[in-house]
């Protein structure tokens, strides 16, 4: 158990992100197109609903079917892939993840029947689990996860405002065509994610491979300055090859004696790591007889693994999800998850809702969302985690309440909000990865997907009917969700700076 926290340690020292390492580059750039695949899996609805009740005529219901199909799917898939890689690891279910989504979406655009088109859509959304959203961050220290996130987030973004565009200039084509813009990032995506990204390490420490562990740590460190001593494993050395000589004294050669030089003591083979601490003299038996050997207290005691500790390591819980001290901030996570989502589908979700062009709110609403992600990305490694995530709840339910005060000016307060509670979903996953250790930490974030996608798989269908009948009742809604989630998050420890522990 010792040596795993001082494995978490070793990789919290040395696994950085460069932007300099073509390494790195390959995940931050697979990451993006991945996020640019989701988008437009995601955000189609309001683009394409219109070629499809012209085609199917659905009612106002069917019509939010388009969209809960695919939340429906996606929470079902957010828990089945977080029991997988965890069992399975984490690159396996991400890239099969992206497999069944692609497929989902492409079969999607080449059904005939109503029906076939929404179960394409559910398989699609089965995939949506986010499994690498956890592969990734797992594969860089608490500076870089930040990055990550805000990569993630900026690629969301961008693939938002690229779907209006590209849709308003295929109007005059079939709805299908605006489905098959997406594919191309998708195939970019898994192709990067098979041949590129390594396993995480900290999932392969946790399942004992820890080898293979220091060779993901060494690749992607290739392009890093050193900043620790590479740990040593029970059956491998500093470069990961087997162990085969013992450790030589202070003050002595390493160098073998020349033939006929008699032995002294100290040149007697000892095994210095089962040396007991704060011994200063011990037997070793030879073939003949028993010599007494005095070996310096510093050699003797020296651990396999580095043994500083990193500040603020206590903040992550490693017990189970349902043990104490862990059970409340899951609580709070499930709770997070279930408002921020559903209330972002609401908001992006509602552009027929709005006055003026559908493809020009949709820029405006994804727009907006592009200097939170660009401030995310680049100042996420030094911001709080808890009083941004309880701040820009609050901006949320300010301007949800905005809407019922001055309704002419909806689409301006829902850039506003929007951009509350997007950074609210930054800080969620972010929270996510860092509350829990990572023997928990794919079950974590799996539930907390399920729970919340179930509950935001009602946004599609709230915006048609609701949204549309009372829009007051609607959005009031959404402001008391905001509202009351803001409340329990304050009871959430601070995880800034927190090292990523791989096993409770």
């Amino acid at each position: 158990m010792a040596d795993i926290a001082n494995m978490s340690q070793y990789m919290e020292d040395t696994l950085h992100l460069h932007w300099s390492s073509s390494n790195h580059v390959g995940i931050i750039f697979g990451l993006v197109m991945e996020e640019l695949f989701r988008a437009g899996v995601i955000l189609c609805p309001p683009f394409i609903l219109t070629g499809i009740e012209q085609e199917w005529a659905p009612s106002r219901v069917g019509s939010g079917l388009v969209g809960t199909s695919l939340f429906i799917g996606w929470s079902l898939g957010a828990l089945l892939f977080s029991k997988l890689s965890h069992k399975f690891g984490r690159k396996r279910m991400a890239i099969l993840s992206l497999i069944i989504m692609f497929s989902g979406h492409a079969m999607s655009i080449l059904v005939s029947q109503y029906w076939l088109f929404l179960c394409c859509r559910a398989l699609a959304g089965v995939a949506l689990g986010q499994v690498s959203h956890v592969w990734l961050t797992e594969l860089t220290n608490s500076n870089g996860r930040g990055i990550v996130i805000g990569v993630a987030s900026l690629g969301w973004v961008t693939g938002g405002m690229l779907l209006p565009t590209l849709a308003s200039l295929l109007h005059n084509f079939s709805w299908r065509c605006v489905l098959a813009i997406a594919l191309l990032p998708g195939i970019l995506s898994l192709t990067i994610y098979a041949s590129v990204v390594p396993e995480s390490p900290r999932w392969l420490v946790m399942v004992g491979r820890n080898s293979e562990a220091l060779e993901v740590c060494k690749f992607l460190s290739s392009s890093n300055p050193p900043t620790a001593n590479r740990p040593q494993t029970d059956d491998n050395d500093s470069n990961g090859k087997p162990v085969t000589a013992t450790p030589v004294p202070p003050g002595r050669s390493s160098t073998p004696p020349a033939p006929g030089t008699p032995l002294t003591p100290l040149t007697t083979n000892v095994t210095f790591a089962n040396a007991q601490k704060n011994s200063s003299t011990r037997s070793v038996n030879t073939s003949e007889h028993q010599h007494a050997i005095t070996i310096p207290d510093a050699v003797e005691t020296k651990p396999p693994f580095p043994t500083t500790q990193h500040t603020n390591t206590t903040t992550t819980s490693t017990g189970g999800l349902c043990s104490k001290g862990v059970s409340s901030r899951f609580s709070v996570l499930l709770l997070l998850f279930m408002c921020a989502p559903t209330v972002y589908y609401s908001l992006a979700l509602n552009l027929r809702n709005m006055a003026g062009s559908v493809y020009t709110n949709g820029f405006l609403l994804m727009f907006i969302e592009l200097p939170c992600s660009l401030l995310f990305l680049l100042a996420a490694k030094k911001i709080k985690r808890k009083p941004f995530t309880i701040g820009s709840l609050w901006g949320c339910t300010g301007c949800l309440l905005g809407i019922l005060a001055m309704p002419e000016g909806m689409l301006l307060w829902s850039m506003i909000g929007k951009l509350g509670i997007t950074t609210t979903i930054q800080f969620a996953y972010l929270l996510g990865t860092e509350l829990f250790a990572s023997s928990n930490r794919a079950s974590a974030m799996g539930i907390a997907n399920f729970v919340g996608r179930l509950t935001s798989s009602m946004s599609p269908v709230l915006v048609e009917t609701v949204g549309t009948s009372n829009p007051q009742l609607f959005v009031l809604g959404l402001a008391t969700a905001t509202f009351c989630t803001a409340g329990a998050c304050i009871t959430l420890p601070e995880t800034k700076g927190a090292a990523l522990p791989v096993a409770s």
